[in-house]
């Protein structure tokens, strides 16, 4: 792939990921939050865990598919790109949370 088709397929990549996250993304706030880390925050003081262990269960089922996607060339139950779509997506809310405990600390 040539570093022009390359950086044309990264923008494609980037208008999905914004597209998630105004639509998928909206979904996870709860009532009237503003916070886009919402989500793992309230279910992580739910059960005691830190957000960021949340966000990992997360992705990690997206991880287990990708892995199985590697390993056998064959996506069960949703596109494979989808799937690495949407683990872009939870690593750019990781990075949210740690940009956020940074500041706090």
């Amino acid at each position: 792939m040539t570093e022009e088709l390359f950086n044309a397929l990264l923008e494609e990549i980037f208008e999905q990921e914004r597209a998630i996250g105004k639509t998928k993304g909206i979904e996870y706030i709860h009532q009237n939050s503003y916070d886009r880390l919402d989500n793992f925050k309230r279910i992580g003081a739910l059960f005691k865990l830190d957000p960021k262990v949340v966000l990992g269960v997360y992705l990690r089922k997206h991880l287990d598919a990708i892995m199985n996607y590697i390993s056998t060339g064959e996506a069960k139950s949703e596109d494979i790109l989808g799937r690495l779509l949407d683990a872009r997506v939870y690593l750019s809310l990781l990075w949210g949370l740690i940009v956020e405990d940074r500041k706090v600390v």
